[in-house]
């Protein structure tokens, strides 16, 4: 009996009694990747760079990673990463929603003379799910997907006159309809950097002027510029 069970197991770690992959090399990897892609999407995709192949060995089998964008449209590119038992994971699909809610989000911030802002950009992680593209609440609630906001204060505030910026700067991110991760810089310390809640049930409640204060003074004391 023992001896049975050994053998059904090393047929099952040598990948043998039948079992199937979806490709067995990088290059099999790259056109069932495209092919993949163009099912969900409906277009063609082109490789556009950030290739990897790690080969995990028989029990966890091999996994491709690149970048990959729409023919037509080469400034969007995705993340994709496929497993070698077909499972195709990519992010693309923040490009349905992506200018909307970058342009909600910068409507809804503003600058001053002690804080400009310098870039709000979606981001999402790689899922195997489809998303509708007018389903932008659904997609913004489930997927994981986030509004990076970088913001630059100017050099020789006080700690106290830096929290003050910071918090008037983050009233309106309470308020988004999508998730945040704000980072604030002087020069090239970051003095502010959380992850903001506005969707689910478990949301972020807005930080206090001692609060940031805090948060500002101890990431100056441990900036190495």
């Amino acid at each position: 009996m023992l001896r049975a069970l050994l053998i059904i197991m090393s047929i099952f770690l040598l990948g043998g009694c039948g079992s199937k992959t979806a490709y067995e090399d990088q290059p099999e990897a790259q056109e069932y990747t495209l092919s993949c892609l163009k099912e969900r999407y409906g277009k063609d995709f082109t490789i556009v760079g950030d290739e990897d192949y790690d080969e995990y060995g028989p029990l966890y089998g091999d996994v491709y990673t690149c970048k990959a964008a729409a023919t037509d449209m080469q400034e969007q590119a995705a993340n994709v990463r496929v497993t070698q038992n077909g499972d195709l994971f990519d992010n693309w699909c923040l490009y349905y929603f992506k200018d909307e809610v970058e342009t909600e989000v910068k409507e809804s911030l503003s600058d001053s003379d002690k804080l400009q802002l310098e870039k709000v950009i979606l981001e999402a992680p790689e899922t195997d799910l489809l998303w509708e593209p007018d389903k932008k609440e659904k997609y913004l609630l489930e997927s994981g997907a986030y509004v990076s906001i970088v913001a630059a204060c100017p050099e020789k505030l006080s700690d106290q006159e830096y929290a003050e910026v910071i918090f008037e700067f983050l009233e309106p991110i309470y308020k988004l309809d999508v998730n945040a991760e704000v980072s604030v810089k002087v020069g090239r310390t970051y003095i502010f950097f959380e992850t903001i809640q506005t969707l689910g049930e478990e949301t972020t409640a807005p930080f206090s002027i001692e609060e940031i204060e805090e948060t500002v003074h101890e990431m100056i004391e441990i900036s190495p510029f």
